[in-house]
């Protein structure tokens, strides 16, 4: 979804952000553990850049853990945050 909004329609990645939380409240959206959208989306587009940064960020948030990356970008944006990082 991200992608396709991004990618093909061009939308910015905060109008994006409110589509998808505006979809998770809807009575009967369900989605797998494993995938922490709220968590998700209170570290992207701000302070993660990237939505499948974010994902990581989300994963190690919830289930308690740390993130070791090359990625300099990604490194001064969990600087912003309160997780566990190392770069490589």
């Amino acid at each position: 979804m991200v992608f396709v909004f991004k990618g093909v329609y061009k939308l910015q990645d905060k109008m994006i952000r409110q589509m998808i939380f505006d979809l998770l409240q809807h009575p009967g959206i369900h989605y797998s553990h494993g995938y922490f959208p709220e968590t998700i989306l209170s570290y992207w587009p701000d302070p993660i850049k990237d939505y499948g940064d974010a994902v990581i960020a989300s994963a190690c948030k919830s289930l308690g853990g740390g993130i070791i990356t090359f990625d300099q970008d990604f490194k001064k944006q969990l600087k912003k945050t309160d997780l566990t990082f190392h770069l490589l």
